[in-house]
């Protein structure tokens, strides 16, 4: 339902009352009263109905309501990253994405479950980023691996900025970081083992390690030049090569 309807039900809702209150003196009428009164009554159902969107905390039902979450996603992870947790408003988020902030509100009751669905989004975001780059580790030659590692990380930086910033910031992000922690170590043990299936499982685990240390650097120093990345570049393929394939 539209805001514009959900006003509209609410007027007719509030203007039931002085109906009811004014039927009183008119005893003798109050039956036409009472029949008339059914479609008042009626106008309510449809803020009955605005309500479940908050009670669901904002699961869109159809495209459009997509694309309004996905824009107000975007403009929250781009402001808490710039600004910090605490310094974002909801209004700031909702005057960025271009939404009405009783619909900001619909989807997103409190700045908490904002930050929340980021999280969320980040991490199955990464986990299929890095599922196919794993897949790709088993036929792909090493120096070309250790290059898409490297751009992926660049690609994610921006949203791993965000996500650091939420999880720094709210006391449940000792379990979010860890949650994010995994996803991107089990990835890179994947892509390990693909890559030398002779290694040991705790060997594999060791270097899973280094290479998540390597994706996390060439994430941080995205806005360093071409001359840092290069290095790092070079960094994940003698790694690769050295300590990965060679065992």
């Amino acid at each position: 339902m539209s805001d514009k309807l959900i006003e509209e039900a609410e007027a007719k809702t509030e203007g039931a009352e002085p109906k009811s209150e004014g039927a009183e003196p008119k005893s003798e009428g109050a039956e036409p009263k009472s029949e008339g009164a059914e479609p008042k009554s009626e106008g309510a159902e449809p803020k009955s109905e605005g309500a479940e969107p908050k009670s669901e905390g904002a699961e869109p039902k159809r495209r459009r309501g997509h694309l309004r979450v996905a824009a107000i996603l975007e403009s929250a992870g781009a402001l808490f990253a710039q600004q910090g947790y605490d310094a974002v408003t909801m209004t700031e988020v909702a005057v960025r994405s271009g939404t009405a902030i009783g619909s900001l509100y619909r989807f997103f009751p409190t700045k908490e479950t904002l930050a929340d669905a980021l999280l969320k989004r980040y991490a199955e975001r990464l986990d299929g980023a890095l599922a196919g780059l794993e897949r790709a580790a088993r036929n792909m030659p090493l120096d070309a691996f250790a290059d898409a590692l490297v751009e992926h990380a660049l690609a994610w930086g921006a949203q791993r900025a965000a996500a650091l910033v939420l999880i720094e910031a709210r006391s449940v992000g000792g379990a979010q970081r860890g949650k994010l922690r995994a996803v991107l170590h089990d990835r890179l043990a994947e892509a390990v083992a693909a890559i030398n299936p002779k290694l040991p499982a705790d060997e594999v685990e060791t270097k899973a390690r280094v290479l998540q240390l390597i994706f996390k650097m060439a994430a941080g120093n995205a806005g360093e030049g071409e001359g840092v990345l290069s290095e790092i570049r070079a960094l994940a393929r003698l790694f690769l090569r050295e300590r990965v394939a060679a065992g």
